[in-house]
């Protein structure tokens, strides 16, 4: 097969080339790469193959030194590398998935620029990103549309850099006639929780009240919701039995419960 280089970026050392490779089934004995350089209107062409050590194994990133002279393209130099592995000086950093993700959701891109590793993300499922790289590393993170941009800087060791969907917070509240908790934890009432994730909450009320409703007027007692992109907090009230389960607004915005015994119906005619 023959491929051309779309991408360039420069480094301290000259200028790098970047292939992209087309998935495909290729037979190992078939796995060969034709080179040619065109250099003041002169074609240079060099093999890459099994036959000079170059190997194309999947998940991984062959790195390939070669030297340009009158002869034309020798290769000097091959090492075989994980996809996902840059090294910064003597310091290695690898991208993970944390395992929450959605298969195959994060789009994926990470390489070196001068002492610090960039990582190019993007959520196919438009959810939130975050990465995390532990106290080893600072990483700075930029949202453009929908791609994320995370900077790794200050490596002092070997670095994880795992990719997840962000945490935000969510929050059940009560008044005093009843409780409220998440999931199977009747004693947890806040808590992080991933992007995405859908999520059960509950209200119980206490001897002699019953569930009014929650604040978005739900009248379920246990509830799906699903965690986006923001805070979320839901608030549950608690009635009496011998209350009528409607609010009726009265002066400066304040509203409030009637009894049946408080209720007085007459004939009324309007002329």
């Amino acid at each position: 097969m023959d491929v051309k280089g779309d991408m360039q970026t420069i480094t301290t050392l000259g200028t790098t080339y970047e292939c992209l490779l087309v998935p495909s089934e290729v037979e190992t004995n078939k796995q060969t790469i034709s080179l040619t350089l065109t250099i003041d209107g002169n074609d240079k062409k060099a093999t890459l193959s099994e036959n000079n050590g170059v190997i194309f194994v999947q998940g991984t990133k062959s790195n390939i030194t070669i030297t340009l002279s009158n002869g034309g393209i020798s290769v000097q130099t091959v090492s075989v590398e994980d996809w996902n592995v840059v090294e910064v000086g003597e310091h290695k950093v690898t991208m993970k998935i944390d395992e929450v993700v959605v298969p195959n959701d994060i789009l994926t891109d990470i390489h070196v620029e001068w002492q610090t590793v960039i990582i190019k993300a993007i959520s196919t499922l438009k959810r939130p990103l975050s990465c995390d790289v532990g106290d080893l590393a600072q990483c700075h993170r930029v949202k453009d549309n929908d791609m994320y941009t995370f900077t790794i800087s200050n490596i002092s060791s070997n670095v994880e850099a795992v990719l997840s969907y962000s945490k935000f917070t969510v929050t059940v509240l009560s008044d005093s006639n009843g409780k409220v908790w998440i999931g199977d934890d009747r004693n947890r009432t806040s808590g992080q929780f991933y992007s995405g994730q859908q999520l059960l909450i509950h209200a119980t009320p206490n001897d002699k009240f019953r569930l009014f409703r929650w604040d978005d007027n739900i009248k379920e007692a246990s509830r799906s919701i699903t965690v986006f992109d923001t805070d979320i907090t839901h608030s549950a009230s608690f009635i009496s039995p011998d209350l009528i389960p409607r609010l009726f607004s009265v002066s400066n915005g304040k509203q409030v419960f009637f009894s049946n015994g408080n209720l007085y119906c007459s004939n009324v005619i309007f002329n």
